[in-house]
């Protein structure tokens, strides 16, 4: 396969799928670029998650973002933000597993540096998949000129913070009512192979079993035409 140049465009030509096997039944893993129709897969996703999970992605005890809220979620440009969901196929019904996303920090004059949130399901937990999301986030913002990745974690999540800690993100300081921790990292110049690289990790954590199918499809396609047009009528 030719790896192509990692553009400023969305990432429509990129989806890895594996078969993989979970709760004794198989099913299809996905990892994809977020969707304008993805608002409610993510409701879903955040609703089934435990209390504790939410408020640790969300810093409040809500049951997850507003329909709004949830709309700018799945509606993102690509150029000034990006987001990747791990979706899971049982029979035709798609069901989201975990989401990473970065935005450019608007009060940044030089604009170089991205704030990154990442929420994975409690069942798929513990399993490595949070740490692979995060280089394939870092990989995917550097390709946009990011040169800082920074977010606030709740210093009462310590695994969030032992994983920041393992992917090199300096601790800063705890600010805020809501006690969080501030975490940055300076990331290195884009190189497209790592970027492809850490999505084909993602999946040697998952599933150990068969090659992924890689599907590339030309920008032009009808998902992406679809995404588009959905993007500007939002």
């Amino acid at each position: 396969m030719r790896l192509l140049p990692l553009a400023k465009s969305p990432p429509v030509a990129l989806e890895f799928e594996r078969a993989c096997e979970r709760e004794g039944r198989p099913c299809r893993l996905t990892l994809r670029p977020i969707r304008p129709d993805d608002g409610a897969r993510l409701a879903l996703l955040f609703d089934q998650m435990s209390a504790a999970a939410r408020r640790q992605r969300f810093h409040c005890a809500s049951r997850g973002p507003s329909a709004a809220s949830l709309l700018a979620m799945s509606c993102v440009d690509f150029e000034h933000d990006s987001a990747w969901v791990v979706s899971r196929f049982d029979g035709e019904d798609e069901s989201l597993v975990a989401e990473a996303r970065w935005h450019l920090d608007e009060q940044n004059p030089a604009g170089d540096t991205a704030e990154f949130a990442l929420a994975v399901s409690d069942a798929f937990q513990h399993q490595g998949l949070g740490s692979q999301l995060m280089v394939l986030l870092e990989q995917d913002a550097a390709a946009h000129g990011v040169r800082c990745l920074r977010g606030e974690v709740l210093s009462s999540n310590a695994q969030m913070l032992a994983l920041m800690q393992h992917l090199d993100y300096e601790l800063l300081e705890e600010r805020g009512a809501a006690q969080t921790v501030m975490v940055e990292h300076w990331l290195a110049a884009p190189q497209c192979r790592s970027f492809w690289a850490a999505c084909s990790r993602v999946w040697a954590r998952l599933c150990r079993r068969a090659a992924p199918r890689v599907m590339l499809t030309g920008p032009e396609s009808g998902a992406a035409a679809r995404s588009q047009a959905a993007c500007r009528r939002s």
